[in-house]
C-alpha cells in the first residue's frame, strides 16, 4: 500500500489532529503556548507515524509504529485531562476531543491485532492477496 489513507486508523488519527488544532485555536496567548505546541505536535504524530508504519515491509517495525502511536495517543489522553482541569477549553468541546481519541484508539487496536494475528502480513496488502478494488480498512 502505498498511501495509509485507506486505513481506517489512519483517518482517525487525522480526524483527531484537526480536532485538536480546531480546539486550541484561541488557546495561542503566553501561559498556553508551549502547551498548545505540545498537543499540536503529538496530534500530528499519531497519523506520520501510522502512514510510516504502512510503509514499511517488516512486521516487527510496523508494530513499533503503531506502539509509537499509541504511546502518543497515551500522551494525548492525559493533556486533554489537563485541558479540562485547567478549563483552558469548553468542557463540551472536551469531551468531543476526548470521543476521538476513543475512535482513534480503537481503530489503531483493530490494526494492531489484524498485524499481530497474522491477518495482515504488512500493511501495504492484506495476508494473501492484493488490495481488494483499492479498498483496505483495518
Amino acid at each position: 500500500m502505498r498511501s495509509a489513507r485507506p486505513l481506517r486508523a489512519w483517518r482517525s488519527g487525522f480526524d483527531l489532529a484537526v480536532e485538536v488544532f480546531k480546539l486550541t485555536a484561541g488557546l495561542e496567548d503566553a501561559r498556553t503556548n508551549g502547551f498548545v505546541r505540545r498537543l499540536r505536535a503529538a496530534a500530528l504524530r499519531v497519523p506520520a507515524l501510522i502512514a510510516r508504519a504502512a510503509k514499511r515491509d517488516a512486521r516487527a517495525r510496523c508494530q513499533t509504529d503503531l506502539r509509537e502511536a499509541r504511546r502518543t495517543l497515551d500522551e494525548l489522553a492525559i493533556d486533554t485531562e489537563w485541558l479540562r482541569a485547567l478549563v483552558y477549553v469548553d468542557p463540551t468541546e472536551a469531551l468531543a476531543l476526548t470521543g476521538r481519541l476513543a475512535a482513534a484508539r480503537r481503530d489503531l487496536g483493530a490494526l494492531e491485532s489484524h498485524l499481530e494475528a497474522g491477518r495482515v502480513v504488512s500493511l501495504r496488502a492484506p495476508a494473501g492477496g492484493a488490495v481488494e478494488g483499492g479498498k483496505y480498512e483495518v
